[in-house]
C-alpha cells in the first residue's frame, strides 16, 4: 500500500475503530504510518529523532520474534497500532502509535483496552510503560485506565494492573 495510512477526512463518532492483530499484510500500511508522522508523534514513541531509529524499528516488527502487535483500523486504513512484549514473568511492556492527525477519537483508549483483555488472555498479570512527562494524551489515557504513575528525569513509568475479569480500567 502507498501513500498515508489515515483515512480521508477527519474521524467522526459514528466512524467505528476497530482492533485486530496485526498480520505481515499489514506491514506496508504500518510502515508507512511511522513514515508519514510528524517529529512529536516520533520523539514521544521513540524518545529520540531520526530514521534510523524507525528504520530499527520497522525492522522488529518484520522479524519473527516481533512483538505482539495489534493494529487499529478505522475507514477500512491502519491508524494505530499497539506493541506489547514481555519483561519479565507476568509483565509486559506495552507502546502505542496512532498515525498524525488522528489524534482526540479514542484510538489510544481503544488500543489499551485490547492490550488490557489480550493481556489478560495471555495471563499477564501487569503491562508496563515508559511515557515522556510531555506526552499529555497518552499520559491521560493510562491514568483514564487506572495506572500507577512515578516520574523520574523527564520520564513516566507506568504500571497497570491487568485484572482476571472484564475491562473495569475505563479503557
Amino acid at each position: 500500500m502507498t501513500g498515508a495510512s489515515t483515512p480521508a477526512g477527519p474521524l467522526v463518532a459514528q466512524d467505528p475503530i476497530t482492533v485486530r492483530p496485526m498480520c505481515v499484510e499489514d506491514l506496508g500500511e504500518v510502515t508507512d504510518m511511522f513514515r508519514t508522522a510528524d517529529e512529536d508523534a516520533l520523539h514521544n514513541r521513540f524518545f529520540t529523532l531520526g530514521e534510523r531509529v524507525v528504520n530499527a524499528h520497522l525492522a522488529d516488527l518484520q522479524a519473527p520474534s516481533h512483538p505482539q502487535c495489534h493494529v487499529a483500523v478505522a475507514r477500512g486504513h491502519i491508524v494505530g497500532i499497539a506493541e506489547m512484549a514481555p519483561v519479565e514473568p507476568g509483565s509486559e511492556e506495552v507502546a502505542f502509535f496512532v498515525a498524525t492527525g488522528m489524534h482526540h477519537h479514542g484510538i489510544g483508549t481503544t488500543l489499551l483496552a485490547s492490550a488490557i483483555d489480550d493481556a489478560r488472555f495471555r495471563g499477564v498479570r501487569t503491562l508496563v510503560a515508559e511515557v515522556l512527562a510531555t506526552n499529555h494524551l497518552m499520559l491521560k489515557v493510562f491514568r483514564d485506565a487506572g495506572a500507577t504513575m512515578s516520574r523520574e528525569d523527564g520520564e513516566v513509568r507506568v504500571s497497570l494492573p491487568v485484572t482476571t475479569t472484564g475491562s473495569e480500567h475505563g479503557a
